[in-house]
């Protein structure tokens, strides 16, 4: 089990649980004229909040272990999953007996199987059960213009060099110059997301190789 990549075992922690608390999700519904039937509007869902409970032995472990928490982390608890976490309380520290102590820590959290890549042909099953964001890796073996993959133009494209578009950490760059921002290259009103499920996504030319990355995602 890791936070970040520290090993509980440095702080001395085992963990007791790291439970779901609530989920919270709203959907506008919408009646037009005499209809009997609704219509769904818009929907508005935050990440999962879960508790977080651990067991230690030292206050020094306590200092040290919050100290990773009260930050953006990602959680490693040996379940196939992470869990990257938004922490909105921590350090709830109680002391059981002499050198026993509980620590409650409570986060936002996105919970993420590992990453996947697929070579985009005519479609890609998002294997989560939510909205993900995406990556798109483009690479041409000659120099073209006017490259469409979905609703994303890209105005030239080098040959042989990868074009970035990284809707995860949003940003637009080629693979050998990442330092380098390649937005005047694209024109794109907002950065790529894979629907849970079936993805139809086109490609402009089928010789032009486009690789998908995401986190599978789950409420």
């Amino acid at each position: 089990m890791k936070i970040n990549d520290h090993n509980f075992t440095e702080f001395r922690a085992s963990v007791v649980r790291f439970s779901p608390v609530s989920m919270e999700f709203t959907q506008d519904i919408l009646f037009g004229g005499n209809s009997y039937y609704p219509i769904m509007g818009e929907k508005s869902l935050k990440p999962q909040q879960r508790e977080l409970v651990i067991d230690f032995t030292r206050e020094e472990d306590i200092s040290n272990f919050s100290a990773e928490a009260q930050k953006e982390c990602v959680l490693d608890l040996d379940d196939g999953y992470c869990y990257h976490c938004y922490p909105t309380t921590y350090g709830k520290i109680s002391e059981e007996a002499y050198g026993a102590y509980t620590g409650i820590y409570t986060f936002y959290t996105l919970k993420q199987k590992p990453l996947i890549t697929e070579n985009l042909n005519d479609s890609i099953m998002n294997q989560g059960n939510i909205e993900t964001n995406m990556i798109y890796e483009i690479t041409s073996k000659q120099a073209i213009d006017d490259f469409y993959v979905g609703d994303i133009h890209v105005m030239s494209l080098p040959a042989d060099k990868t074009l970035i578009i990284d809707g995860i950490d949003k940003r637009i760059y080629y693979q050998d110059t990442p330092d380098v921002s390649a937005f005047d290259s694209v024109m794109i009103s907002r950065f790529p997301m894979l629907k849970a499920g079936l993805n139809e996504i086109t490609k402009s030319d089928p010789s032009v190789q486009v690789v998908v990355k995401y986190y599978p995602t789950f409420m």
